[in-house]
């Protein structure tokens, strides 16, 4: 009887640890795409700082979209990480700031998007860049493709700093609305 229990108790073990797995979406594809706020354009072309799209990414009119690599994402808590590739580049005089890699991470106390910032060609690290609203987000995973649309997108404050430093500014604050973004990701089943 102790045997039977004991094998009973294994095989639920499993199937529940199968379950809580089963939750986690590995992604496999898709893209991110932001369309640019109206306020962030015009503040970009009165301080004369020109955007344009680095790598795989495109900028047509005023929406950049971002390749995605890969990631993961929990259906029970919404708990995800998503690489990108591509990026977007700042140019203001012979000064350049590359925002590349970008990296979706809602694991942290708040939604954050990280970037590898590049000043000149020269590395500086990967940084905070975008702090990410979900309030508005509207969420559909069926069959294979995650959807997340109305994401709201702003400065992070410590990026608005760097990026006043680099470009000799101040007219940037943290808080400064970025854009909406949607998510569009292809995972396994």
């Amino acid at each position: 009887m102790k045997l039977r229990n004991a094998v009973v108790a294994s095989v639920v073990l499993a199937v529940s640890t199968f379950a809580v797995q089963a939750q986690t979406k590995e992604i496999r594809t898709g893209v991110t795409k932001v369309d640019l706020a109206e306020s962030f354009v015009s503040a970009l072309s009165s301080l004369h700082v020109t955007p344009a799209p680095l790598g795989a990414s495109e900028l047509k009119g005023t929406t950049i979209d971002f390749p995605i690599l890969i990631g993961q994402f929990d259906t029970s808590d919404d708990k995800a990480e998503i690489i990108h590739s591509g990026g977007l580049s700042l140019t203001a005089g012979g000064t350049v700031v590359e925002l590349r890699d970008f990296i979706i991470d809602t694991t942290g106390a708040k939604p954050i998007i990280t970037g590898l910032v590049k000043l000149d060609g020269k590395v500086v690290g990967r940084l905070t860049l975008f702090d990410l609203s979900l309030k508005d987000a509207a969420l559909d995973n069926s069959d294979c493709v995650l959807v997340i649309k109305n994401v709201a997108v702003t400065l992070d404050s410590g990026a608005a700093a760097t990026l006043n430093s680099v470009f000799k500014i101040s007219a940037l604050a943290g808080g400064l609305n970025i854009g909406t973004a949607q998510v569009f990701a292809v995972h396994n089943n």
